[in-house]
């Protein structure tokens, strides 16, 4: 499901606070710069993050939606579980927005032994 409809003075506005925050680190605002090209180019339209816990994934996820809602742009954040989606603007998981199936058959088992690393 797309982001719903936000007044784009606002979304900007929200953009510029969260830029604030992100100016603080490097690797975050070179990744801004490197998405918003992508998309400007028309080159890519889905965009992958990774890392740890405070890596500032959600900040950039967070201003780079506000800047495209308030340029009249549509965003679908998708995380890979509920958890992750609750932490970013309008998001959802991956398994509701495109439909993937999960049945409660599903196991998921993990045959590392505990001594492993």
């Amino acid at each position: 499901t797309p982001a719903a409809p936000f007044p784009p003075q606002e979304a900007l506005s929200r953009a510029k606070t969260i830029y604030k925050t992100l100016a603080k680190d490097p690797s975050q605002t070179d990744a801004v710069k490197a998405i918003i090209a992508s998309i400007r180019a028309g080159a890519e339209k889905y965009h992958f993050a990774h890392g740890p816990a405070g890596s500032g994934k959600s900040t950039v996820a967070s201003y780079i939606t506000y800047a495209a809602l308030g340029s009249g742009q549509g965003v679908i954040n998708m995380a890979t579980t509920g958890v992750a989606a609750l932490q970013l603007p309008f998001g959802a998981t991956a398994h509701s927005v495109r439909k993937i199936p999960v049945s409660d058959e599903d196991v998921l088992t993990c045959s590392l032994p505990m001594s492993s690393q």
